[in-house]
């Protein structure tokens, strides 16, 4: 799921809303994001969408690869968008939270056990551990919002 985050200690935006995230994007110094990632792919996009998109270039800072959060600590950006999972990783910055259900992305992963496989017992023994009650509380851990 994609996501926004600010420095520790700094007002967190309103985003509840497409309309206050639009406000929040527009109304920041700089954003950082990544042109290389699912996240940034998307972002770009829906900037366009929401007919922003060059208002926002002036004022990107944008990484080839890595974490956008680390932009916030180097006070290059005020508001990082990113895999809610990689925003959290990045030490003195605070999620602000999700993208607004409108135009929310989430990014799915399935796991399923080919019939080919020649290891099939211990495919199925994966399968079932990645989606274990411990799995659960991990993927929760990291950022991620786990579905079965």
């Amino acid at each position: 799921m994609v996501g926004l985050a600010v420095l520790a200690g700094k007002p967190k935006p309103d985003i509840a809303t497409t309309e206050a995230f639009r406000q929040a994007v527009l109304s920041c110094s700089a954003i950082a994001y990544s042109r290389a990632g699912a996240s940034g792919i998307y972002f770009e996009k829906l900037i366009d969408r929401l007919g922003i998109g060059e208002a926002v270039r002036q004022k990107a800072v944008v990484i080839p690869e890595g974490l956008t959060a680390e932009k916030l600590v180097s006070g290059e950006a005020d508001l990082a968008i990113q895999q809610i999972s990689e925003l959290i990783m990045v030490k003195g910055v605070e999620l602000v939270g999700p993208l607004p259900p409108e135009v929310a992305s989430v990014t799915g992963f399935s796991a399923a056990v080919l019939r080919s496989s020649p290891r099939q017992e211990q495919a199925r023994q994966l399968v079932q551990a990645l989606s274990s009650a411990d799995a659960m509380k991990a993927y929760a851990a990291a950022g991620l919002s786990p579905r079965q």
